[in-house]
């Protein structure tokens, strides 16, 4: 794995990854959920990859024996969904990745929602609300260090 691969895999829910082993995929592909922004072979490196909504880091031993940390940021795409706490304040593990039609989510009082949007952040101070059907209850997270933010509907 590279900085700049897009894989296949996610967090599953329950602080797994959804596979052993993750696969090279196309970024823009419908599979692609985590795109590695630095590789690392140092021990400890996982402390160094960014942190917030939507990263994570995986430490993977590669083929030629060798462990790397791979620091991961999720590939949000329209319409992929994601557990979410939304009573009171709203609060989500944005690595993880769910069946929009489930029937059961990973940890009790949550709910599926379904990304609507994913947009460039406003500028500071900027009056601006994710688009929704009228009545249509959303959430929203900035994402990307706050340089994007993604919205979020009951799926």
């Amino acid at each position: 794995m590279r900085a700049g691969d897009c894989l296949d895999v996610y967090n599953d829910g329950h602080d797994n990854m959804s596979a052993r082993t993750p696969v090279r995929v196309g970024c823009r592909a419908s599979n692609a959920y985590m795109h590695v922004n630095r590789v690392s072979t140092t021990t400890g490196a996982g402390s160094s990859c960014d942190s917030g909504p939507g990263f994570t880091w995986w430490r993977k031993s590669g083929a030629d024996g060798v462990e790397r940390t791979l620091c991961l940021d999720r590939v949000f795409q329209v319409g992929q969904c994601f557990p979410a706490q939304v009573k009171g304040a709203a609060n989500a593990d944005l690595t993880v990745v769910w069946d929009c039609g489930a029937s059961t989510v990973p940890r009790a009082g949550q709910s599926i929602l379904r990304i609507t949007g994913y947009y460039r952040a406003p500028a500071a101070g900027t009056n601006w609300t994710c688009p929704a059907g009228r009545g249509e209850r959303f959430w929203y997270w900035p994402v990307n260090n706050g340089r994007s933010i993604i919205c979020a509907s009951a799926a």
